[in-house]
This record gives structure tokens, C-alpha cells and sequence, in this order.
């Protein structure tokens, strides 16, 4: 039981000091995609931030040009993400639109078939 909980506290520990460990650009990119993917998934805002920084910096080295190509990018890629975001609003709002006739219609119905109720009752009254 004693040696149980030893290897269990040595694999947590081991497995904390490596997610704290820093993401390089190199072993970005020697990744596969899937697992590129899956490591910058667990990265926070900051540490984003300075894998950004030290990918352009890297970059820049080789290729004078490449903050141009990367704000170039990045603008593209929000007015794609914009363009996406815009179409998935109209069709939420078409949903609105369709649940506020159904209510609509369904209410009418309701106050409809009431009243034809209300006036065939005093009908029967009279």
C-alpha cells in the first residue's frame, strides 16, 4: 500500500512539473497537428502572448517581412471569424423570429376557439 501511494505522489508530481513546463516555437512546430493543437489548447492567455512573441521574433530573423504577412493574417482571420459569427447570429435570429410567430399563432388560436366557446356557452344560456 506504502509503495502504492509513493508511485502515485511521484507520478503527480512528475506530471505537474511537466505541464509547467514552458512551450518552445521549436517543439510547436516539430509536433504533429493533433498535438500542437491540443498543447495550445491548455495555454493561458499570458503564455500565449509570449509564444506569439517569441514565434514572430524567430521569424523575423529569417524573413524581414513576416510581420507584415502576420498582421495580414490575423486581420483576415477575424473578419473570416466575423463573417461566420454574423451568418450564425441571423440564423439564431430566424429561430426568434420563428418561435415568436408559433407563440404568436398559438395564442391567437387560443383567444379564437375561447371566445367561439364563450359565445356558444351563453348561447346555451339564453
Amino acid at each position: 500500500m506504502k509503495l502504492f501511494l509513493l508511485c502515485f505522489l511521484v507520478a503527480f508530481f512528475g506530471i505537474q512539473s511537466d505541464s509547467k513546463q514552458k512551450l518552445t516555437p521549436e517543439q510547436l512546430l516539430s509536433m504533429s497537428d493533433d498535438s500542437a493543437k491540443r498543447a495550445i489548447d491548455k495555454l493561458t492567455k499570458q503564455e500565449t502572448d509570449e509564444l506569439i512573441t517569441q514565434i514572430r521574433v524567430a521569424a523575423k530573423k529569417d524573413y524581414p517581412n513576416s510581420d507584415k504577412f502576420y498582421f495580414l493574417i490575423s486581420h483576415l482571420e477575424r473578419i473570416s471569424a466575423i463573417t461566420e459569427e454574423q451568418a450564425r447570429l441571423e440564423a439564431l435570429n430566424s429561430v426568434y423570429l420563428f418561435g415568436l410567430v408559433s407563440l404568436t399563432s398559438f395564442l391567437g388560436y387560443l383567444l379564437f376557439s375561447q371566445r367561439k366557446l364563450i359565445r356558444s356557452i351563453e348561447t346555451l344560456n339564453q
